[in-house]
């Protein structure tokens, strides 16, 4: 998709393959606990 495409533009090929290694190696609570620190930071909450 072109997100994808986005993101392994601004990271670079080395880069972006890590992530998405790191991503997949991801446990379903580290998943979790990602998406909802993204969202604290993201919407300046103090709580995370």
């Amino acid at each position: 998709s072109e997100s994808v495409d986005d993101v392994g533009s601004f990271l670079g090929p080395t880069e972006f393959a890590d992530a998405v290694r790191r991503g997949a190696s991801m446990k379903d609570r580290e998943i979790i606990d990602f998406v909802q620190q993204q969202i604290a930071s993201l919407t300046d909450n103090p709580n995370r």
